[in-house]
């Protein structure tokens, strides 16, 4: 609801530099407090009556000016705000105040999860002196004084209602919060409601301040961003482990083709030649993360959906690619016969018939780079090849690698074994292969998973993804992080705001494919003394502009759209328009008039312009031709949207001396958002990419976490 409240800061991460903490310290109780800075703009989202008719004239006010002024909890500090509320019963039968979290009205982010809280608190006054509907009146008249939010998608959630005891004095009301309630996991905002019934008269004063929300115990640490969690991008398929030992991570070239239900044959036994199976490796855990695998694994059948297949399956070849504590790396290649839910034949020594270490290779550089395992079915040998180019061969028995043990169709696995309880590390792929076989394929994983090719085995799912091929940078913080949200600034003085790409949300669509709009359901004569007639063919609203036959008369028509849903929040409005009947002489500027688009907001009836141009040769050329306009809305022509005006203009310069016929199609009204980005949950840890569109203009980086309130 504002940017200057305590705690806003929990940590500062400047690319390339480090980072810097810089966290307030929490009460055990009170975990959340949004009390509004006077001076920061938060009236205009507070002075809001949205629906319900009793007007609003409620404001940000010094808390100091209200009378028996409370005095703020001691962990807020430099924002003396309170909510005086006017509610005034004349003309409608329910009043709503409502404030949003950072300050805007009908904004979506950032949010908070109700969840983590129990009690929603506030200090509350009735003030009897400045009001002329008794606290009793007040009281039993409709409901009672209902606590609400604002929810994701700018609904309103009630949590329920409760009447203030006594007038003249503050009160402390402490509001549990029913963790039952749909759509308190995200919510944008807070206000009070009040519904009366009609018809009712007078005014009621109240005021509020000190309002937050309560959790048990002692509340979490903040967020905290540090160095290591600021890390350049690896392009690629991205796994991190589970934190479990065994938890193999992998995914599998499907065996059968969906569309036709015929198998894709990836063997040797059916090929003729050498098979090669490969894996680019763009980073795994070395060093300290030591024995940190990669593997691939080959299996028959075409219906093998098991996460560990050289535990479960029968039959097994695995070729595990290891990390030492030295940096280097070791890749054994091992298989098993006959060995279903066990592993023993696989860590033994070779024994025909069973199986066991067949081979190895070592990379003294390390994992980086691309491993080749190459199977000979006319020598029955196996070649190994490292990304440094060494390579060893080894003889295979023909019965234990023949059709027998490994017919054709088979399954095979590309993925990764941690080794090591509580890694949580990353391995990125770049490419993997099979080459040689009856169906070769070959896969780019620095693009995302063909679903009608692969298939993901994963251990925990969202912990494997492709890497955006736009990402500059990923970003870590610690977890828990309630009601925090990312922010970014060119540099570290700011201007701060929050992370995420910039997208237009449509809020309203016509493209008058189905059906116009008939003169007196939504178009209307906005002039008197001029008639405006319409007519619709498929894809098309037609607007008939027949303005004052004396050419010596300034007038005007407006063609005025009602917009649904009701009221939206809209930033721009975009339609493509082309005059293609002028039973009008052209005008001194070469064209049919002077065109304006405006709007009206707010239920009322006043009209703002928001473009305007000659239609003709001076303006827009759209004579015979569609043109497309964009009008850009600002201020309070972003809230409430009304009305949509299509205004023509005639005056003794442009001379209109005939009907103007105008096309109107594809009307677009839409609202400037944010997508921010996607959270991973790496290890209790907080990551996302930050994306070229989420960098700050200047192309420098410097994040931080911050509360909205």
């Amino acid at each position: 609801m504002n940017k200057n409240l305590i705690n806003k800061m929990t940590g500062l991460a400047a690319i390339g530099l480090a980072m810097v903490c810089a966290g307030g310290v929490a009460s055990a109780a009170l975990v959340d407090y949004y009390q509004p800075a006077v001076n920061d703009g938060s009236a205009t989202p507070w002075n809001m009556a949205w629906f319900g008719g009793q007007a609003n004239a409620s404001s940000i006010v010094p808390i100091t000016s209200l009378p028996g002024y409370v005095p703020a909890p001691p962990n807020i500090t430099g924002n003396t705000g309170a909510l005086s509320a006017f509610d005034y019963w004349d003309g409608g039968n329910q009043f709503i105040a409502t404030g949003w979290y950072d300050g805007t009205v009908w904004t979506t982010s950032p949010t908070t999860n109700l969840l983590y809280f129990t009690n929603v608190i506030y200090d509350i006054y009735y003030d009897s002196t400045a009001s002329t509907i008794p606290l009793s009146t007040f009281n039993s008249t409709g409901e009672a004084l209902q606590v609400t939010f604002v929810s994701g998608s700018n609904g309103q959630i009630y949590l329920g209602g409760q009447n203030i005891t006594t007038a003249d004095t503050w009160q402390h009301v402490v509001f549990p919060i029913n963790p039952t309630t749909a759509g308190i996991d995200t919510v944008a905002g807070f206000g009070f409601k009040k519904y009366t019934g009609s018809p009712v008269s007078g005014t009621a004063v109240f005021y509020v301040a000190n309002m937050g929300l309560e959790a048990e115990g002692t509340p979490p640490p903040p967020p905290i961003m540090n160095a290591p969690n600021v890390q350049p991008v690896i392009p690629g398929l991205n796994i991190y482990d589970d934190g479990a030992a065994n938890d193999r991570q992998s995914f599998d070239v499907v065996p059968t083709n969906l569309v036709t239900s015929v198998d894709y044959d990836y063997g040797w036994n059916t090929s003729g030649q050498p098979v090669t199976y490969s894996l680019t490796i763009a980073a795994q855990p070395n060093g300290v993360a030591s024995t940190y695998q990669s593997h691939i694994m080959i299996m028959p059948g075409n219906n093998i959906l098991d996460g560990a297949p050289d535990w479960n399956q029968a039959n097994c070849i695995v070729w595990f690619i290891e990390t030492q504590p030295d940096g280097s790396c070791n890749a054994f290649l091992r298989y098993k016969i006959n060995d279903a839910n066990n592993n023993n034949y696989n860590w033994q020594a070779l024994v025909v018939g069973e199986g066991g270490l067949v081979g190895a290779i070592a990379d003294p550089l390390g994992p980086v780079g691309q491993w080749q395992m190459k199977i000979d079915p006319t020598t029955w040998q196996v070649t190994l090849t490292n990304p440094h180019g060494a390579s060893s061969t080894v003889a295979i028995d023909s019965g234990d690698f023949g059709a027998g043990n490994f017919p054709s169709p088979l399954s095979v696995y590309f993925g990764t074994q941690p080794n090591a309880n509580n890694r949580s590390q990353q391995t990125v792929f770049t490419q993997a292969s099979i080459t040689g076989c009856p169906n070769p394929i070959t896969m780019d994983l620095t693009q995302p998973l063909d679903p009608n090719r692969t298939g993901g085995r994963w251990s925990l799912a969202s912990s494997a993804f492709t890497t955006p091929t736009t990402a500059k940078y990923w970003i870590g913080w610690s977890i828990p992080a309630i009601s925090y949200s990312l922010y970014s600034a060119p540099t570290v003085s700011g201007p701060w705001s929050l992370v995420g790409t910039p997208i237009n949300n449509v809020v309203y669509q016509n493209n008058f494919a189905s059906a116009g709009i008939s003169p007196g359901t939504g178009w209307t004569d906005g002039s008197s003394g001029a008639t405006l007639t319409t007519s619709w063919t498929a894809g098309e609203q037609t607007l008939t502009y027949n303005l004052l036959s004396t050419p010596t008369v300034t007038s005007s028509l407006n063609a005025q759209l009602n917009v649904p849903p009701a009221s939206p929040a809209a930033t721009q409005i975009d339609f493509d328009i082309k005059v293609v009947s002028a039973g009008s002489t052209e005008d001194l500027y070469g064209g049919y008039g002077y065109f304006t688009l405006g709007v009206q907001n707010g239920g009322g009836y006043t009209y703002t312009g928001v473009y305007s141009t000659e239609l003709g040769s001076y303006g827009l050329a759209c004579v015979d031709t569609y043109a497309h306009i964009t009008g850009v809305l600002t201020g309070s022509q972003t809230t409430l949207l009304q009305n949509v005006d299509l205004q023509l203009y005639s005056d003794t310069g442009r001379a209109i001396n005939g009907p103007v016929e105008i096309q109107i199609t594809n009307l677009v009204i839409s609202e400037a958002g944010v997508t921010t980005p996607t959270i991973y949950t790496i290890g209790g840890v907080y990551n996302c990419y930050i994306l070229a569109s989420e960098m700050p203009t200047s192309g420098a980086g410097f994040f931080r976490m911050e509360r909205p309130y």
